[in-house]
């Protein structure tokens, strides 16, 4: 059964979190390893690695993230994820739909769901968790 979390909701201990002008800021962390049940965000979002290691899988494809790699997620997107040995710290930015908006009008068509992204990305990221 996939559950559908609400804006805001994440697995893992929210340790801060902070709403502004249609972004959802939110660190959250796990302590251990551990394997997600199979869900969905409400909302779009990008998600950046601090630490830890960290697997996710969405049909066939499973992604390996590297600490400091972003990945972007489309709404109600389902996955699995599974926290790496030692745990993980997250920083994810969610995205109500007036910023979806904004966002095909400045990258036209999405496709940023494709793979990983580091640099450019991972750097704008980093300056808002900052």
């Amino acid at each position: 059964m996939n559950r559908n979390l609400k804006a805001g909701q994440f697995y893992g201990e929210i340790l801060r979190k902070r709403q502004e002008s249609g972004l959802i800021l939110s660190e959250l962390k796990h302590d251990h390893a551990r394997k997600l049940p199979s869900h969905s965000h409400e909302l779009a979002y990008f998600c950046l690695l601090l630490n830890g290691n960290y697997w996710e899988q969405s049909g066939r494809k499973r992604i390996t993230y590297k600490p400091l790699s972003v990945m972007f997620h489309p709404p109600d997107t389902t996955h699995i994820d599974e926290i790496g040995p030692h745990g993980g710290r997250f920083f994810n930015v969610e995205v109500k739909s007036e910023w979806m908006e904004r966002l095909r009008e400045c990258l036209g068509r999405l496709d940023l769901e494709a793979s990983l992204h580091e640099g450019d990305l991972a750097w704008l990221a980093m300056r808002l968790y900052r």
